[in-house]
């Protein structure tokens, strides 16, 4: 499940906040408000059937504010926190200036006999994914960074496509993907040869640089993830 729920405003119902966990403060009674976004994470924490996995994203306050915690320990009941990944402040411009990261929880599932991608035993001490991105793909007004050509000119992909400067997942690996699908659907050796020519000509101008996704998928491979294998559904 990927969500990115509002941020603005809060709840003050209460015939919608006593139907959440979170509206509840710690001595057991309600809250007169309480932000939206707070109650997207219980929900979509509903949703998810055991093993699910989430990606959500929130305030970066949500993560750091001392108030917050019993979120994050309610978090912490329902499922594993896999990653926090921090985005640029002008990730969400010109709609925001709110600084946000990227939460990846999956739901706990202790069933030894699920799916290996859905297994999820609960447990209280476990390491988690932290990255921060230095790359967004726009600029303090929100415009996009597109990446040019040594002429100026705007660098499309093989599929027509404007790339944006961002380093959430490597652009080279991106436009290899890129060139095998193209390959696979080509019909002519000329086509065929077009194709890779176009390839090399984009290469010299797009960045090399380590994404945050393969990051991810290596280290969830060394943690024995089910879902970064190719074995997941056994």
């Amino acid at each position: 499940m990927l969500t990115n729920p509002p941020f603005a405003g809060d709840i003050k119902d209460s015939r919608i906040l006593h139907q959440f966990d979170l509206s509840k403060k710690a001595n057991g009674k309600w809250q007169t408000k309480v932000g939206r976004d707070v109650l997207f994470i219980q929900r979509n924490l509903e949703f998810l059937k055991p093993g699910g996995r989430m990606a959500i994203v929130l305030p970066q306050g949500r993560l750091n504010n001392v108030s917050d915690g019993y979120i994050r320990q309610f978090i912490h009941e329902h499922g594993r926190l896999l990653a926090s990944i921090s985005l640029t402040i002008n990730t969400f411009k010109p709609h925001t200036n709110t600084k946000t990261s990227i939460l990846f929880v999956q739901k706990w599932n202790d069933d030894p006999d699920a799916l290996l991608s859905l297994r999820c035993p609960k447990v209280d001490d476990y390491p988690v994914f932290f990255a921060v991105s230095q790359q967004g793909g726009k600029d303090n007004t929100g415009e996009y960074i597109y990446l040019n050509d040594d002429k100026g000119r705007r660098l499309y992909d093989l599929h027509a496509h404007p790339m944006v400067d961002h380093d959430l997942y490597n652009l080279r690996n991106y436009l290899a993907d890129q060139l095998e699908q193209r390959l696979t659907a080509a019909k002519t050796n000329i086509e065929k040869r077009t194709i890779r020519d176009a390839h090399a000509a984009k290469l010299p101008f797009v960045p090399d640089r380590p994404g945050i996704a393969e990051a991810f998928r290596e280290w969830g491979q060394k943690q024995g993830f089910g879902f970064c294998t190719d074995e997941g559904g056994a």
